[in-house]
């Protein structure tokens, strides 16, 4: 029988509770790191036809890339004191 309060079930917990933290899901950080890829690409892109130049598209992938990695590590990497 139930205490008739319903909440018998929740009281004890059931060792399913969220993370204190971010959750480290592998898609989301791939997902970071070529969205900034693709920004920082086509920004880089639409430069290089504005400006004639031909080399503003890996500027912009590697700028897009290395700011991404510094992304995931300030939102996945270990927690701050």
């Amino acid at each position: 029988m139930s205490s008739g309060d319903g909440s018998g079930a929740r009281r004890g917990g059931t060792g399913h509770e969220p993370p204190d933290g971010p959750q480290r899901d592998p898609f989301q950080v791939i997902a970071y790191l070529l969205s900034g890829m693709l920004l920082y690409g086509g920004a880089g892109l639409l430069l290089d036809r504005w400006l004639g130049t031909s080399f503003l598209v890996a500027v912009g992938m590697i700028l897009g890339t290395g700011l991404s990695l510094w992304l995931v590590h300030l939102r996945f990497g270990p927690p701050r004191p």
